[in-house]
């Protein structure tokens, strides 16, 4: 402390005051219940035929009771008539590997049983189109075998960059 105290001995320091800052909270009253109604609110899915396969895409990003929202999605699709499953949107998380994807889906409680359909994982991607500056967009390999794709994702600033869409999946 006599260190940082003579380094400081000549620096004026301004008034300082301890403040709380707290976010307003709207919480869901029934998680299940309001993914049920948005996903089946969706016109666009309504677009999309009858037994159609439809891959749910799971990150692991910081969702709240992430598990709940997707086993609801699920649900939904499986009472608009199609055939959901799951596929990891992790990029580099979980060891960057098909396994280690699947593993950190169970940690969060999302598995085959307790989302009601299967879970699949994978790194493979396929080149699905080019930006207009010249970068390549990927797409998990699986997914883009499917009829349709679900994102269950927040968007939320990059650590290493900025830009318009930093860190998670987007519509395009």
């Amino acid at each position: 402390m006599k260190a940082i105290n003579s380094l400081l001995e000549n620096i004026k320091i301004p008034p300082m005051y301890k403040i709380k800052q707290e976010f307003a909270s709207n919480p869901l009253s029934n998680i299940e219940e309001t993914c049920l109604e948005q996903i089946l609110s969706l016109d666009r899915l309504k677009e999309i035929k009858t037994g159609a396969r439809i891959a749910v895409a799971v990150g692991s990003r910081g969702i709240a009771d992430i598990d709940k929202v997707t086993s609801s999605v699920v649900k939904a699709l499986k009472k608009m008539g199609f055939a959901p499953f799951i596929v990891s949107a992790m990029a580099s998380h979980g060891r960057a590997s098909s396994e280690g994807q699947k593993e950190l889906l169970a940690e969060l409680g999302v598995t085959e049983e307790s989302v009601g359909c299967p879970v699949q994982a994978s790194v493979d991607v396929v080149e699905i189109g080019t930006l207009e500056n010249g970068l390549t967009v990927y797409n998990d390999r699986i997914a883009s075998e499917s009829d349709g794709i679900v994102l269950i994702n927040r968007i939320k600033p990059h650590t290493a960059f900025r830009g318009k869409y930093e860190s998670e999946l987007s519509r395009c």
